[in-house]
């Protein structure tokens, strides 16, 4: 885990990423995989 100290701008990066990843799997779920790629 994280240590207290890092809840920062890292940590909001973090959570960004892993909603793009599930944005992202959503599209290859949904065939509209070239969004995932064009950004």
């Amino acid at each position: 885990m994280w240590t207290m100290r890092v809840i920062t701008a890292n940590h909001f990066r973090d959570v960004k990423a892993l909603v793009d990843v599930r944005e992202c799997i959503s599209c290859l779920l949904t065939q509209k995989w070239k969004h995932c790629f064009i950004s």
